[in-house]
């Protein structure tokens, strides 16, 4: 049986134009979202960076029997294809992993992240609230604490490696073949403060 999912986001006023976008990507192909703005008192990128981990345990909690979870993807993303969510069948959390060339680093992306509907993913995400304010001033605090939080987690929750189509950012190096599930734009680069 196919995971049945519910594609969520959020967004700030200088990202309304984004989400918009998003929005008509995810009504193109019939796909149940929710994408709402909201209004933070810091207008930081960083600090709405920090509030995608609360607003994530937010939609979980809130999330109907209907679904067995959630994507997150980022406002400035857009859905270019019907999702292979039988990619996501044996998994309780998942996110893409990506190195921009052999001497960089991999890192996790968070711009797209799959979120079962499962009390372990409920105590990761809670972990990862707890831990994320350790890392907010450096220039990745989600990733920087999701790593954290994955290692405590890593004999509890069926982690995947998510492939690099769901989290494609647009300008990045791709394998032939690539065909991105969500392409991500990198609105921060020119409207982060």
């Amino acid at each position: 049986m196919l995971v049945r999912v519910l594609v969520c986001s959020f967004y700030t006023k200088s990202y309304e134009d984004d989400a918009a976008k998003l929005k008509a990507s995810l009504e193109e192909l019939c796909v149940p979202h929710r994408v709402v703005p909201v209004t933070l008192s810091d207008t930081s990128w960083k600090a709405a960076v920090c509030h995608k981990i609360p607003f994530i345990a937010q939609e979980l909690c809130a999330l109907s029997a209907e679904f067995d979870g959630l994507v997150w993807t980022d406002a400035d993303s857009i859905l270019r294809r019907p999702m292979p969510v039988e990619q996501l069948e044996a998994c309780d959390f998942g996110m893409a992993r990506f190195a921009w060339s052999k001497a960089h680093t991999p890192e996790l992306l968070s711009g797209t992240m799959f979120f079962r509907r499962c009390p372990v993913v409920y105590s990761f995400v809670n972990e990862w609230l707890k831990v994320l304010p350790k890392y907010r001033h450096t220039d990745t605090p989600e990733q920087r604490s999701v790593e954290e939080v994955l290692e405590k987690f890593k004999d509890r929750l069926k982690f995947e490696t998510l492939s690099t189509e769901w989290c494609s950012i647009f300008d990045a190096p791709h394998a032939k073949g690539h065909r991105a599930v969500f392409s991500h734009f990198q609105s921060s680069r020119t409207k982060r403060r």
